[in-house]
């Protein structure tokens, strides 16, 4: 049996959580923070990074590694064969890992629910703020990307479940995007949101998101 390390709430670690289940491919979860010193852990991760990896074959970390290595191992299904789709499905995928993770995560879920958490003190309602400014940019761009039910091709990809999983950690704080103001994308985000591989991560998330945030 697979294992897959690191902490639920983490946009990465719920990244390959997705991928794993839609590819039906078995593992364990196994709890570490982003940074952790458990020496077992900086073997297979040593910048510290989640998420961790772990099979019969390999030791790795960092999602998008993580996913290449099961895509080769386990044959393609969420990397399109197209060469024109494929460039721009890992595109999204890095959008989603930069700019995404910059704003929904480090500007706001960070400081909303994880680092009130970790110090006991409020949250930095002025420096949350500054980031929420931001989400038009990102949605603006996000809203001309969908031309469909999925963003590249007529299947899911891991364009798909790179750019839906920052959206989780949006809604948790309360920022999800506004139907009125962008259409497509608050009817994508819902529709990926619907599939198994997210209801499960949701569900496996509720009880460390209940323990931080209060809820």
């Amino acid at each position: 049996m697979s294992k897959l390390i690191g902490a639920a709430l983490s946009p990465f670690v719920r990244k390959v959580r997705v991928y794993l289940d839609e590819r039906g491919i078995g593992f364990e979860s196994a709890h570490m923070v982003p940074g952790g010193d458990d020496p077992a852990f900086r073997k297979i991760s040593p910048l510290g990074k989640i998420p961790a990896y772990q099979d019969d074959q390999v030791a790795v970390s960092d999602s998008s590694v993580i996913i290449a290595y099961l895509e080769r191992r386990h044959g393609a299904a969420l990397y399109p064969d197209d060469a024109v789709e494929l460039a721009r499905a890992l595109w999204l995928e890095e959008y989603a890992d930069s700019a995404q993770f910059d704003v929904f995560i480090a500007g706001i879920f960070f400081a909303q629910i994880v680092a009130p958490a970790m110090s006991g003190a409020g949250p930095d309602v002025a420096a949350i703020q500054a980031s929420v400014d931001r989400l038009p940019e990102v949605f603006n761009y996000l809203e001309t990307q969908i031309e469909g039910e999925f963003l590249v091709g007529d299947s899911l990809t891991i364009a798909d479940i790179s750019v839906v999983s920052p959206f989780v950690n949006l809604e948790y704080c309360g920022h999800p995007p506004n139907p009125a103001q962008w259409p497509k994308l608050a009817n994508y985000v819902a529709g990926i949101m619907r599939r198994p591989g997210f209801r499960s991560a949701l569900d496996a998330e509720a009880p460390l998101l209940q323990k931080m945030s209060g809820r």
